[in-house]
């Protein structure tokens, strides 16, 4: 029997994605792609009308499949940037106690504020884009997250320890971190998006210009 053309899911052996007119019948297929059509943007996909359910079959709406896919492959790729992350934080931790951790401060954030835009144009439509973009800013935000415990508590006496370094980052947490995600969809509503992108370098740039003003404390005694 034919089918409509509807999109068809596989995992393993089935067919990943495709906009076809008959279900694939190559068990080896990995992805297959509509033939014949036309360029279309997102919206007209999920204006796309999904054809009826039969007894047996039950076809899934374009857009929902699409966003099922999208956010299969992110998880994957997330996934890669995380290993990157987590094989960065121990050699920008040695490095620190080699050359001090002001250095390797630099290095995060001058690298992330210098390849933030480049990563960003480079984020297209493919997978492998989107590993690369991910893991080389990951590599840089490696640097400040593998020192920043030891910078904070080393930038504080004893005595004040625990208010000096909770206060200040609990602080810029809520104020910064917290309103990214709104502030990110509001300038995206307004068709400002990329007004974002130069908000994360400035604040970068900013931190670049703070850590000249605080001491160097590699090796410095933490029982004071």
């Amino acid at each position: 029997m034919k089918h409509p053309p509807a999109f068809f899911i596989q995992k393993g052996t089935q067919l990943m994605i495709g906009l076809i007119e008959n279900p694939p019948t190559k068990r080896r297929a990995k992805l297959c792609l509509h033939c014949g059509g036309n360029e279309v943007t997102r919206a007209e996909v999920q204006c796309t009308e999904t054809p009826r359910a039969t007894d047996t079959w039950q076809p899934i709406p374009h857009i929902e499949l699409i966003e099922q896919v999208e956010e299969a492959l992110t998880f994957n790729h997330l996934q890669i940037g995380n290993v990157v992350f987590i094989a960065a934080l121990p050699f920008w931790g040695k490095l620190s106690d080699r050359i001090g951790r002001k250095k390797v401060l630099w290095a995060g954030a001058g690298g992330a504020a210098m390849l933030h835009f480049p990563m960003t144009w480079l984020l297209k439509d493919s997978a492998w884009q989107l590993a690369v973009g991910m893991s080389v800013m990951l590599i840089f935000i490696a640097a400040s997250a593998a020192i920043v415990p030891a910078v904070f508590a080393e930038l504080f006496p004893t005595s004040i320890r625990t208010v000096g370094v909770g206060v200040p980052y609990s602080i810029c947490v809520a104020a910064f971190g917290g309103t990214a995600p709104y502030l990110q969809q509001w300038l995206r509503d307004i068709n400002l998006a990329q007004a974002f992108n130069v908000y994360a370098v400035v604040l970068l740039v900013i931190s670049v210009l703070f850590i000249f003003s605080i001491p160097e404390t590699r090796g410095k005694d933490l029982r004071g």
